[in-house]
């Protein structure tokens, strides 16, 4: 079985960015993925604010926390988690 990478979208509804990460991270066959509204889930906006979260999308890819979703950074980062493995 192949590995698959785990990535949690810290989010809440209206968020563009959270939307196109989510839908971006569903199209990837490698990946594990969470999606955590940080409005409506009081357990998530712990967690978001742990993680230092101060905008949204906050993105945990296997570790690497980065806000806000740049596809090219992802599809890097995908490449590169994968290729580790």
């Amino acid at each position: 079985m192949r590995y698959k990478i785990p990535v949690t979208v810290y989010t809440h509804d209206g968020c563009l960015g959270g939307q196109r990460a989510i839908a971006f991270f569903q199209k990837q066959n490698n990946v594990m993925l969470s999606v955590k509204d940080v409005l409506s889930d009081q357990n998530a906006k712990e967690e978001f604010t742990k993680r230092q979260g101060i905008a949204t999308p906050l993105i945990d890819l296997d570790g690497y926390v980065i806000t806000g979703f740049e596809e090219e950074t992802f599809i890097m980062m995908l490449t590169e988690a994968g290729g580790s493995r």
